[in-house]
C-alpha cells in the first residue's frame, strides 16, 4: 500500500507554499519537507520521509521515495526546475484529524518565513541555516555554512590575502581540525590530514587553487557522509553508496589530492630556506601543534 501520509504531506506543502503558481525551488521544497517531517513526528505522525545529509544540507532520495509512494520524485520536483504546482490536494485515506494536524503544521512552518525566502529558484540561505540546526556533525556546519561561505566571499581568484584574511582562514582550519569526526567518519581522516596540510600551504602561497581544493574535499566528504546520516532509505541504496565511495570516489580523490599536493610542495619548497635542522624543528613543531588541536588541548 502506498505511503499516503507522505504523498498527502507533499501535496499539502506544495499547495500551501505556492497557491499562486509562482516559482518554488527544489532545494527550498526539500528543506521545508524535512522540517515538516520532524515536526510531524513530534505530533506522532511519521510520514517516513527518505532523506540524507549531502552537499547543501538534507536531500530527498528518489528510489526510496518511489518505493514508498509509487510516484517518481521528479513528478513533484523536476531536476533543475521549480516544483509542481498543486492546485487541489487529493483525498487520501487518512483520518480527518490527522489531515488537520498535517495542514496546521504546514501552515505554522510556512508562517515562520516570508514567501521570498522560498519562492525563488535560488538556494535559500535562511532555510539552509535552519536546516543545519539539525546537522548530525558540527564539523559539517562549520565547514559548509561558515568556512566555505567565508571562502566564497573572498572569490574564486583571490590571490593576495591580507593578514586579517589569513588569520580568519587559519582560525577556521584550526577549528575544523578540532572537530573532525574521527570516530564517525574514519574513512576520510588520513586524506583530511593531507588536505589540511596542503590547503594551509596553498593559502600561505596565495595559490589560485584554494577554492577548488576546498570544494573538492567537501564534495568528497559528503559522499561518505550520506552513507551514515540518513532516514528511511532502502538498504540497497546505502550499500551501493558505500561500495561506490570505497571503490571509486575515495581512490579518485586521493589521486587528485596527491597530485595537487606534489605540485604545491614543489612550489612551497622553492620558497623556503633549505636548512635541514630548521626543517626538522618546524616539522616537529607542526606535529605537536596538530596533535594539540586534535586532542583539544
Amino acid at each position: 500500500m502506498p505511503n499516503f501520509y507522505l504523498i498527502y504531506s507533499v501535496e499539502v506543502l506544495l499547495h500551501e507554499a505556492n497557491p499562486n503558481g509562482e516559482v518554488l525551488g527544489q532545494t527550498a521544497f526539500y528543506k521545508l519537507l524535512v522540517e515538516l517531517y520532524h515536526r510531524l513526528k513530534i505530533r506522532n505522525i511519521d510520514i517516513k520521509l527518505p532523506y540524507f545529509w549531502y552537499r547543501y544540507g538534507t536531500l530527498l532520495e528518489s528510489r526510496s521515495f518511489m518505493a514508498q509512494t509509487g510516484i517518481d520524485l521528479l513528478f513533484f520536483a523536476p531536476y533543475k526546475a521549480h516544483t509542481r504546482i498543486i492546485e487541489t490536494v487529493s483525498d487520501y485515506p487518512i483520518p480527518v484529524h490527522e489531515k488537520e494536524i498535517i495542514q496546521n503544521e504546514v501552515r505554522d512552518l510556512l508562517s515562520e518565513y516570508p514567501p521570498s525566502d522560498y519562492l525563488n529558484i535560488h538556494i535559500p540561505s535562511r532555510l539552509l541555516d535552519d536546516n543545519y540546526k539539525r546537522t548530525p556533525l558540527i564539523f559539517g556546519k562549520i565547514f559548509n555554512r561558515e568556512f566555505f561561505e567565508y571562502i566564497k566571499t573572498l572569490g574564486i581568484n583571490h590571490l593576495a590575502f591580507t593578514g586579517d584574511e589569513y588569520s580568519v582562514i587559519e582560525e577556521y582550519l584550526d577549528t575544523l581540525m578540532k572537530h573532525y569526526p574521527r570516530k564517525e567518519i574514519p574513512e576520510l581522516f588520513n586524506e583530511y590530514l593531507k588536505w589540511d596540510d596542503t590547503i594551509r600551504m596553498i593559502f600561505e602561497l596565495s595559490d589560485g587553487s584554494y577554492f577548488k581544493m576546498v570544494e573538492d574535499f567537501w564534495f568528497t566528504y559528503c559522499l561518505i557522509l550520506r552513507t551514515k546520516y540518513y532516514e528511511n532509505i532502502i538498504p540497497e541504496v546505502i550499500t551501493k553508496w558505500e561500495r561506490d565511495f570505497l571503490d571509486f570516489s575515495l581512490p579518485e580523490y586521493s589521486s587528485r589530492l596527491d597530485s595537487e599536493r606534489e605540485r604545491i610542495l614543489t612550489i612551497y619548497s622553492g620558497c623556503q630556506t633549505n636548512d635541514e635542522e630548521i626543517n626538522h624543528i618546524v616539522d616537529k613543531a607542526m606535529l605537536i601543534s596538530r596533535n594539540s588541536l586534535i586532542n583539544g588541548e
